[in-house]
C-alpha cells in the first residue's frame, strides 16, 4: 500500500521534496542510495524495535528490528522527508537532503505521553491536529550545549525542556542545560527555527533548507519535526 502521506503537488510547493518513488515505478529510472538507521529511546539511547521508517509520498517504507535498526532505499540526489513513527512514541518527521553517498543517522523518539504531559503540566494545550517540533542543541562533542534563545516563523513556543522529565519551562528565555526545546501547534507547512546565542549553530549533516543558525523544517498534522543543531 502506498503511503502517501501528502500530495506530489504539496510536497512540491511546500516542502521541495522528492515526490517520486525510490522504486522508480513513476515510470523513469530513479538513482537511489542506501539509508542505514538506528531508532532509540529518546531518554534511555535503547534500539526500538518495531519502528516504521517511509519516505514521504513514496511506498519506500522499512520496519526496525530488534536491535532498532533498519535500511531504507533512498532517492539520490534529492530533498526528501523521512516520517519515522511506531508504538507508543511520538510520530516524527525528518527533512534530508541525499547524496550519492550512503547515510548513516540515528533518530530518537519520545513517548507520546510524556511530550503531552509536559505540556499539559506548563498549561499548553496540544493539538494534535497541527504539528509539533523537537530541536536539539549539542557542541561539536556531541554534548548538550545552553545559552542559545531560539524564535519561529510560526506556531507557539519555543518551550525550554528537561531530558528526562520532559517537563517544559515557559519562563526560560535561552536553551535549559539539556539542549532541548519544543515548539508546539504549528500549522502545516513549513517552519523556520532562528537562533541566537553566543556562536554559531549549523543543522546536522543532510538535513536540507537551512543555514547558520537557522532551520527550516517540514510540518505535517499529528507528526513531531525533529531537528539537531551542532554549535560551535
Amino acid at each position: 500500500m502506498c503511503r502517501t502521506l501528502l500530495s506530489t503537488a504539496a510536497l512540491s510547493l511546500a516542502f521541495g521534496c522528492a515526490a517520486s518513488d525510490a522504486s522508480g515505478d513513476s515510470g523513469t529510472d530513479i538513482p537511489v542510495v542506501a539509508g542505514w538507521f538506528t531508532i532509540g529511546h529518546f531518554i534511555t539511547g535503547a534500539g526500538l524495535e518495531n519502528i516504521e521508517l517511509c519516505v514521504v509520498s513514496t511506498e519506500a517504507c522499512q520496519t526496525t528490528d530488534a536491535n532498532g535498526n533498519a535500511t531504507l532505499d533512498l532517492p539520490a540526489d534529492a530533498e526528501i522527508a523521512l516520517t519515522v513513527a511506531g508504538g507508543e512514541y511520538a510520530p516524527q518527521i525528518y527533512p534530508l537532503r541525499t547524496t550519492s553517498e550512503q547515510l548513516v543517522l540515528s533518530y530518537y523518539l519520545a513517548p507520546l505521553d510524556l511530550l503531552l504531559a509536559g505540556a499539559a503540566d506548563a498549561g499548553v494545550e496540544v493539538d494534535e491536529s497541527m504539528g509539533q517540533m523537537a530541536i536539539s542543541l549539542q557542541n561539536v562533542s556531541l554534548e548538550s550545549t545552553s545559552g542559545y534563545a531560539a524564535t519561529l516563523s510560526a506556531g507557539d513556543g519555543p518551550y525550554y525542556v528537561d531530558d528526562l522529565s520532559i517537563t517544559i519551562d515557559l519562563s526560560a528565555d535561552e536553551t535549559s542545560r539539556s539542549g532541548r526545546l519544543l515548539a508546539l501547534n504549528i500549522p502545516t507547512d513549513t517552519v523556520t527555527v532562528t537562533l541566537d546565542g553566543p556562536g554559531t549553530c549549523l543543522p546536522k549533516a543532510h538535513y536540507w533548507q537551512a543555514g547558520p543558525n537557522k532551520a527550516v523544517m517540514a510540518i505535517l498534522p499529528g507528526f513531531l519535526a525533529g531537528v539537531t543543531m551542532i554549535c560551535e
